[in-house]
């Protein structure tokens, strides 16, 4: 029924329950692979939806792995909005849902430089794919959006001497709401204690930005954007995170980015990160 609907051009949404108790049923994947390659293009995205969001909840990893497998093999012959809703979906798994054969396929999407294929650089980096990053080493045009997503996914897995340009690049960047939304991003995916040491900084240092809502003027400081950055990627952080609205959970937001403030100075030196997430 929730298809027939979807076909029709009806808003059908399967909540949270139905999709815990799909992902307990196998048979439901076969039936979802069926429906990805369907000529109605609303069935194939919310085939594609409802197929991430089975995986993400499955508490069987190899059902967890055969969803990464599945929509790889939809992103191989898929045209670019597919493609880029696939790496979407991909980016919520975590590194061990990801088998050989699912890290084939993304070195097959770059290679043959699929739509989109440099947000598959960025989860092959993600994956700590180093071999196949580092071949890639002289085939993109300097300065060029592919050789930045390239450079960025090596320092991802582990390249010090591309991390050590980077941190060496980054303070040349002025403090703004630019760099919040589209710099702090990236030091976050990176994942590396420098990147996210120079984050806690701007947090300490208490520098100013504008609100996050459009309406409000004035400035109110980076900190509250940063540390809702830097919550789900820090072990044992002592804030709740809100994964769907992307906020720490608080009644009072003003102290808690003191509060935050005053956890980084104590632990600075000794916290440890969460790699095994996007």
């Amino acid at each position: 029924p929730h298809f027939k609907s979807i076909k029709k051009g009806k808003t059908s949404v399967l909540d949270n329950t139905a999709v815990l108790s799909l992902s307990k049923d196998q048979s439901s994947i076969v039936t979802l692979k069926e429906y990805l390659y369907s000529e109605d293009a609303r069935t194939e995205t919310e085939a594609l939806t409802l197929l991430g969001r089975i995986g993400k909840v499955a508490e069987d990893e190899k059902m967890r792995k055969e969803v990464v497998n599945i929509s790889l093999d939809k992103a191989l012959i898929s045209k670019a909005a597919t493609t880029t809703k696939i790496a979407s979906i991909l980016k919520k798994f975590k590194q061990e849902d990801f088998d050989d054969a699912s890290k084939e396929k993304i070195h097959q999407m770059i290679k043959e430089k699929k739509p989109h294929f440099r947000k598959f650089l960025m989860l092959a980096g993600f994956l700590e794919m180093s071999e196949e990053l580092e071949a890639l080493r002289t085939v993109y045009k300097k300065g060029s959006p592919e050789k930045q997503s390239l450079n960025l996914a090596r320092v991802r897995a582990g390249n010090t001497e591309r991390l050590e340009s980077l941190m060496k690049n980054i303070p040349k960047v002025p403090i703004n709401d630019d760099f919040i939304y589209d710099i702090a991003p990236l030091l976050i995916y990176v994942r590396q204690k420098e990147s996210i040491d120079y984050i806690m900084d701007i947090i300490l240092k208490g520098r100013m930005c504008a609100p996050a809502d459009a309406e409000s003027t004035g400035s109110i400081e980076c900190g509250y954007r940063l540390m809702e950055m830097i919550a789900p990627v820090i072990k044992d952080f002592p804030f709740q995170y809100d994964e769907t609205t992307g906020e720490i959970i608080s009644d009072d937001y003003k102290q808690t980015l003191e509060d935050v403030k005053e956890w980084i100075e104590v632990n600075k030196e000794k916290y440890k990160l969460i790699t095994n997430t996007y």
